[in-house]
């Protein structure tokens, strides 16, 4: 087993390159995808905290979540060898060209990982059939609300009694939806939030509940004892972005198009990226990395990367 200090060394240098090599030795940028140092650092001291025996991770994109749980891992577990960890991820091969499992190889942590290039939704079944249970689970897959409620569905029934659930981008409305399932109706208590809510009040000026950007939740001891005719509203207080309270609006649209256009300069498509940035600096003219972002896109793609270590194409 690597030691915790190998994994959390390699983290830090991915942080400062801001680039990850794929099975090619393709250097790729691992934002705006990659989890942020701040969601990577919840998830690990969460991992610490509950000493997992058995864990899992549905999506694992540029590996930078899988590796700050086996790092948590391989800290509280030290040279005692565990459950692997279970990682499932269709597009690793595809889109993220096998970089994650690279990253896990280089650090010499194969052992610790039990991967499947499947679904989440064809994984997780056959788990539950086969019995499988988790102590802590890793929700960062499609965000959409049907496959973010099935792979709950599921990971419900993976779950030990009081296991841990993490849901990260607890922002869009499918996942935050999902999690508010699992409060109102199947029991599950929150735990723990990024940012937390020292940090940032839980509620706007109007009143209205703030989202966490990545959220915790801790299943019941027993279940909730339902009969068929069981259903309590999850959806209350739901609004729509135009709904939301203007400043918390504003950051939203401004998230979003600041990923478009990270995500059209990763493609090469410098010309979108720009109209991108452009209207989220229509929308927030005050944020400072927007403004760097956009004036980026007019760079040539060697120099806008000297510059920053981020975004190619």
């Amino acid at each position: 087993m690597p030691s915790a200090d190998t994994i959390r060394q390699r983290i830090e240098r991915l942080y400062a390159e801001q680039a990850v090599l794929d099975e090619a030795g393709v250097s790729h940028p691992i934002l705006p995808i990659g989890v942020t140092p701040e969601r990577g650092a919840f998830i690990a001291g969460l991992c610490r905290a509950e000493r997992p025996a058995a864990t899992l991770e549905v999506g694992m994109a540029w590996g930078l979540s899988t590796l700050h749980i086996l790092s948590a891992l391989a800290e509280v577990r030290g040279s005692v060898a565990g459950a692997p960890h279970v990682v499932m991820d269709p597009f690793q091969a595809s889109r993220f060209r096998n970089a994650a499992r690279c990253l896990v190889r280089e650090v010499g942590a194969e052992a610790m990982v039990e991967f499947y290039p499947e679904p989440s939704e064809i994984v997780l079944p056959r788990m539950v059939a086969a019995g499988r249970q988790f102590d802590l689970a890793f929700i960062d897959g499609d965000h959409h609300f049907d496959p973010g409620f099935v792979d709950f569905f599921f990971v419900h029934r993976l779950l030990k009694p009081g296991g841990l659930v993490i849901f990260d981008d607890v922002l869009f409305d499918g996942i935050y939806l999902t999690s508010r399932w699992a409060e109102t109706n199947l029991g599950y208590q929150p735990v723990a939030q990024y940012p937390p809510t020292g940090r940032r009040p839980p509620r706007s000026e109007s009143g209205r509940l703030r989202r966490a950007e990545i959220g915790a939740w801790r299943k019941p001891l027993q279940e909730v004892s339902r009969d068929r005719h069981h259903f309590v509203p999850f959806f209350e207080g739901f609004v729509n972005l135009k709904d939301i309270p203007k400043p918390d609006r504003r950051r939203l649209e401004r998230h979003r198009l600041n990923h478009a256009g990270l995500m059209a300069m990763r493609a090469g498509d410098r010309e979108r990226a720009r109209r991108a940035f452009a209207e989220a600096l229509k929308v927030d003219p005050w944020h400072g990395s927007t403004y760097l972002r956009w004036m980026r896109s007019f760079m040539p793609p060697r120099l806008a990367a000297m510059f920053t270590g981020r975004t190619r194409g």
